[in-house]
């Protein structure tokens, strides 16, 4: 399956990236929303953390220029050479993105965020994840792929 795919298919996913205090071990965690996106410095995939807000004034919203390469059996794209450009992660190589499922250790976050969302879907559906994604990162983006 390609990565366009999932994203349409709204498949639960993590994003695994090495930790930034110690770049040998990775950190995983739960996206609640993903989009594909070309941007004025090539193509990119945006991502929110689970609990985002349109008022946070905290990071919620990343982005990193990869181009995800994976296969339909491992549910797993990957980046090894990501490229850098303006707002993405100093520490995002490799670019990870996994489906999620039971095992990981973001699967507590995943039930937590859908039962969050759940009580405030009008107010944090996809639509308004991306009104935030173009609040944020307008200038940025020319296009939504997926």
């Amino acid at each position: 399956m390609k990565f366009s795919e999932a994203i349409k298919r709204r498949l639960p996913l993590q994003l695994r990236l090495p930790d930034r205090y110690n770049p040998l071990e990775t950190v995983v965690r739960y996206v609640a929303e993903v989009f594909l996106v070309e941007t004025t410095h090539g193509p990119a995939i945006v991502w929110l953390d689970p609990f985002w807000n349109e008022n946070s004034p905290d990071a919620s919203c990343h982005i990193a220029y990869v181009r995800p390469d994976g296969d339909a059996q491992s549910g797993r794209w990957i980046d090894n050479d990501p490229s850098y450009g303006p707002h993405c992660l100093a520490w995002q190589k490799p670019f990870v993105m996994e489906r999620l499922d039971r095992t990981s250790p973001a699967w507590a976050d995943y039930k937590a965020a859908q039962c969050w969302r759940a009580g405030n879907s009008a107010r944090y559906g996809r639509k308004a994840a991306w009104k935030l994604v173009t609040a944020r990162l307008g200038d940025l983006i020319l296009e939504r792929r997926a």
